[in-house]
């Protein structure tokens, strides 16, 4: 019987397609579900962490594909046998990479080529250091229609006309490269930090909605990080895939 079910995340459709998916998951096995942070340690050992800070080191693991800073859903079991350092001492089942970027300065020269076709906004959270934003828009399942989003600075001049004091101005960009609109589809991103200034609130983050025109999004930083659990458990969880950059 297949079920999933979910205290902290959704999971969406993501950037890769199932040949990253390290293990397969059968149908009745139970298994946790997380977002977490690829991490390398001085002695080249790899671990993984969670967006509340706490740590899953992999045993018997090792992953030459993966770089230090990639964001992952991973599937794990939780061993009993603990390691010196670890929260968690995990075996791995499944992996697969979210798209990681860093924030894109824009000006009057790249302005064409980042778009500003429509999406939505449907989460978007801090964890451990990085913004990662659920998104939904349209266009097909056609591998070789490449939608790309960015989280942007927008340094044309005029353009942050609705800056608002104590929030740092960014934009969620879309390039649709004229993919049709045949369905919803859904993503996630994670973009990497720093995005504090001193005495800043949070950051407000203009996009183009699909039916409501330009909106705008807060967030507030958090003046303290979260200690809940932030995996959960499913079984049975399908994955399917479109492509964006």
């Amino acid at each position: 019987m297949k079920k999933f079910k979910t205290a902290f995340l959704a999971l969406t459709l993501t950037l890769i397609l199932t040949p990253f998916l390290q293990s397969c998951l059968d149908d009745d096995d139970d298994y946790y579900l997380a977002i977490a942070t690829f991490r390398t340690a001085e002695n080249n050992d790899n671990y993984f962490v969670l967006d509340n800070g706490e740590t899953m080191y992999p045993q018997h693991a090792t992953y030459s594909t993966l770089e230090d800073g990639q964001r992952v859903h991973i599937y794990f079991d939780i061993l009993d046998e603990k390691v010196s350092g670890y929260d968690y001492n995990i075996k791995v089942r499944g992996i697969e990479k979210i798209l990681t970027k860093e924030l894109f300065v824009m000006d009057e020269e790249t302005v064409d080529s980042i778009g500003d076709d429509k999406i939505n906004i449907t989460g978007i959270w801090f964890g451990d250091g990085y913004l990662n934003i659920r998104f939904k828009f349209k266009g097909t399942r056609n591998p070789s229609k490449l939608h790309m989003v960015n989280l942007v600075r927008n340094e044309i001049e005029g353009a942050n006309e609705n800056e608002e004091a104590g929030y740092i101005s960014l934009e969620f960009r879309h390039n649709a490269y004229e993919d049709y609109e045949a369905e919803d589809l859904d993503g996630i991103v994670s973009f990497k930090g720093p995005f504090t200034e001193k005495e800043m609130k949070g950051l407000k983050i203009r996009y183009r909605s699909i039916y409501d025109g330009i909106k705008y999004t807060k967030i507030d930083f958090k003046e303290e990080e979260t200690t809940a659990t932030s995996f959960s458990s499913g079984s049975g969880t399908t994955i399917t895939g479109i492509t964006y950059q």
